[in-house]
């Protein structure tokens, strides 16, 4: 799923992410794009809390692991949780309010 230039990958292994991750980057060279590996960030859902997250390497460039990123406006966390989505929207809508009355 790729818009305004953020692209989501979703994969079951990493194994799969990698590969996904080499055609994601030969299809942009294709199209001319370059894939700005500073900014290209990947995040792990897993339920075990026991696995230590890190770095991935692809084709020799390294990607950041993060806990949490926002895409199209909602927060997606690496703990498939929703509560912060909920108080992040709650505080968004009394900023809304407060707008409104002055």
């Amino acid at each position: 799923m790729c818009l305004c230039g953020r692209c989501v990958i979703i994969a079951r292994t990493q194994k799969a992410l990698k590969e996904t991750f080499i055609t994601l980057q030969k299809e942009a060279e294709k199209l001319g794009l370059i894939i700005n590996t500073n900014k290209t960030k990947y995040m792990q859902v897993i339920k075990k809390t026991n696995i230590i997250k890190q770095d991935i390497e692809v084709a020799g460039k390294s990607y950041e692991v993060v806990n949490q990123f926002i895409y199209l406006g909602s927060q997606i966390n690496s703990k498939n949780l929703i509560k912060e989505e909920i108080r992040l929207r709650i505080q968004a809508g009394y900023r809304s309010l407060q707008t409104k009355n002055l």
